[in-house]
């Protein structure tokens, strides 16, 4: 939402053509320098703010991850 692509309020404008592109997966194995996600933003400040808050999200192990499930529950 940071970005514009979504809302707080009803009266807030959607902007479509900002956003994030994830291009990795929970469990994929990357080298170092690879290309994560790419942002889509309206400034370089708000691309450099989504991509420090980005950067948070991210961990790193030696060990191999298991995938996340794309279906967590049925209800």
């Amino acid at each position: 939402m940071k970005l514009g692509a979504g809302r707080k309020m009803l009266a807030d404008v959607i902007m479509p053509e900002v956003g994030v592109k994830l291009l990795v997966k929970v469990g994929e194995y990357v080298e170092q320098g690879a290309v994560l996600a790419e942002v889509y933003a309206r400034s370089q400040t708000a691309a450099g703010e989504a991509i420090a808050e980005i950067e948070q999200c991210y961990h790193w192990s030696e060990q191999q991850v298991k995938p996340l499930d794309l279906i967590r529950d049925i209800i």
